[in-house]
């Protein structure tokens, strides 16, 4: 019984493992819009220059997070 528990859970481990390797080989490039985020300086580049990570405002984000998916959208509906 102990052994089949072991292995069923070594088996899970594997899958979670592949499982989480596919999901970040999937999406481990920037997006289109994104920010591409300096990990060192925590600042991003804008038109206006760069700017600190932590500047945004909450209208900010959400002005560019509607805008972000309002483009996706029209991406989706012009592939189809």
């Amino acid at each position: 019984m102990a052994l089949d528990l072991d292995e069923r859970l070594r088996r899970s481990n594997a899958r979670f493992q592949t499982s989480i390797l596919s999901i970040l080989e999937r999406y481990n490039y920037p997006f289109e819009d994104d920010f591409l985020i300096s990990m060192e300086t925590l600042t991003y580049d804008t038109p206006e220059g760069p700017k600190e990570w932590g500047d945004l405002s909450t209208k900010e984000v959400r002005k560019r997070f509607k805008h972000h998916a309002r483009s996706q959208r029209t991406a989706v509906l012009r592939s189809e």
